[in-house]
């Protein structure tokens, strides 16, 4: 029988002052920096209520300045 089979999510989840939560309303330098500080590539984004809105990973970033990349003058 595998470990895994007794393991629930709450074993194993990180709490929410372990994980980087920024505000809807935050600059993406914001998300960023939070996301360095915590050491994760990820952060969820919450609205003024604490409300899961979403998630944002260093990859769609990534993905995203891949997109509107422009030449250099």
């Amino acid at each position: 029988m595998s470990i895994l089979n007794n393991l629930i999510v709450k074993d194993v989840m990180l709490n929410l002052v372990s994980f980087p939560i920024v505000n809807e309303k935050a600059l993406l330098k914001e998300a960023l920096e939070k996301m360095d500080d915590f050491g994760y590539g990820v952060a969820c984004i919450c609205n003024k209520d604490n409300i899961l809105m979403g998630i944002i990973t260093d990859g769609d970033i990534r993905r995203k300045l891949l997109s509107v990349q422009r030449p250099l003058p």
